[in-house]
């Protein structure tokens, strides 16, 4: 539905927050596609996940940060500030 989506758009997002635990797609697969085809979009991945070669991983394959789901709210604002 994603890249359903961002191929519709004109103007595209500058940001993307995206789970690792996707239900068709992983977001690992996610990850590498948005990479290639939007290398300009910034990727978040918010996640239950936190073990250090997960984490290493999302980065290795493009993400900008990596935040654990768990986190205090208001670092989900201040990594997208950050991240933009």
């Amino acid at each position: 539905e994603l890249f359903k989506l961002l191929t519709k758009q004109k103007i595209l997002p500058e940001i993307i927050i995206l789970d690792l635990s996707m239900p068709d797609m992983d977001g690992y697969q996610t990850l590498i596609e948005l990479s290639t085809n939007y290398p300009f979009i910034k990727i978040l991945i918010f996640t239950f996940y936190q073990a250090e070669d997960v984490i290493l991983n999302a980065i290795n394959k493009g993400a900008c940060g990596f935040l654990n789901k768990a986190a205090d709210p208001d670092l989900l604002l201040k990594a997208v500030q950050s991240i933009a």
